[in-house]
């Protein structure tokens, strides 16, 4: 084997091992970034709602839904109040979940 071909193989060599580390790493930064992407839409609003429903208390659920351990009640008349209704629950969920879990709870 020549030098020139020596000199070839090793730099071939050293060529595809970098381009693996290179790969291993571009594929990391993939995942941390959908992890990320994840996280901030796991932690956005993704729906509009007047103030009044995102600020949504247990003690100021909307008459007609009741949580009990182990149940939900949601009575409601028209589609259009049964879905301002299930919103203001799962906002008083997302601003107090212990009280969630309190209320919630069949064991407790």
């Amino acid at each position: 084997m020549t030098d020139a071909t020596t000199l070839l193989a090793w730099l071939r060599h050293r060529a595809s091992k970098e381009n693996s580390q290179f790969e291993v790493r571009r594929q990391e930064s993939v995942r941390q970034k959908i992890g990320n992407m994840a996280k901030e839409r796991k932690e956005a609003l993704l729906v509009e709602a007047p103030v009044s429903i995102v600020l949504t208390e247990f003690e100021s659920l909307p008459s007609g839904v009741t949580v009990e351990p182990g149940r939900v009640v949601v009575e409601f008349e028209s589609p259009d109040e049964g879905l301002r209704k299930l919103l203001a629950l799962a906002m008083a969920i997302r601003n107090d979940e212990q009280g969630w879990e309190r209320r919630a709870d069949k064991h407790e």
